[in-house]
């Protein structure tokens, strides 16, 4: 930010510079008065640098109405703060190239990477019948085609999956709190864990984040 919105708090400015992601300004506030105060400071914020920040939503439990929004590309529940994968609609396809597998494969927009452990399987035989050679748009082998099919089928079924979008926050009963990530490899993937653990003054809670799992790329 530049020295003219020093005036504003450094809570503001701080949230703007970690929680920009392309067009969105994607962050949490303690509390309905800090949410307010928030779109207001940023507002201005923008304003000086003659850009316009319009369409601010924000989850709210007593949300009667509402429409659900899109955040990182993900279709956020606004009223019980969840994420979940856009609109897959079962698509018809003639013939079924590699092209076409490509197609459907990269058809999951996934940045947060939760749908990774589903959305391997496609990518992993894609990247096995590549190394076969062959055009980009003639039929694959009818084998190929069978272990394609059943994910094809099944997919849609990822709309359903929801996650929290707010990882919860630390109490007054929390004493510390510490990251644990794991990771593996395998010649067709690698995979990635994070465990969220808190130590309470009663119990110590666990609470996994963000799995990844992905296909090493291939280029022809």
């Amino acid at each position: 930010m530049s020295e003219e919105t020093t005036v504003y708090r450094r809570n503001t400015t701080e949230k703007l510079r970690k929680s920009l992601y392309v067009e969105n300004c994607d962050t949490s506030v303690e509390n309905e008065r800090e949410l307010h105060l928030f779109i207001q400071e940023a507002s201005l914020v923008f304003s000086e640098a003659k850009f316009d920040l319009r369409g601010c939503e924000y989850s709210d439990s007593s949300l009667e109405d509402h429409n659900n929004a899109v955040v990182l590309g993900r279709t956020w529940d606004r009223k019980a703060d969840t994420l979940a994968v856009s609109s897959l609609k079962t698509v018809k396809v003639e013939g079924f190239t590699r092209r076409i597998m490509l197609f459907m494969a990269q058809r999951v927009f996934d940045p947060i990477g939760f749908t990774c452990p589903i959305s391997l399987s496609p990518k992993a035989l894609l990247q096995k019948y590549c190394e076969m050679k062959g055009d980009w748009d003639r039929e694959v082998p009818e084998e190929v085609r069978n272990e394609f099919l059943p994910w094809l089928r099944d997919h849609p079924v990822l709309e359903e999956v929801r996650i929290p979008r707010w990882l919860r926050g630390v109490e007054d009963s929390v004493l510390n709190c510490s990251l644990h990530t794991f990771c593996d490899a395998s010649k067709a993937a690698y995979a990635a864990a994070v465990l969220f653990a808190q130590n309470t003054i009663r119990l110590f809670k666990f609470s996994w984040y963000r799995p990844n799992h992905e296909g090493h790329q291939s280029r022809h």
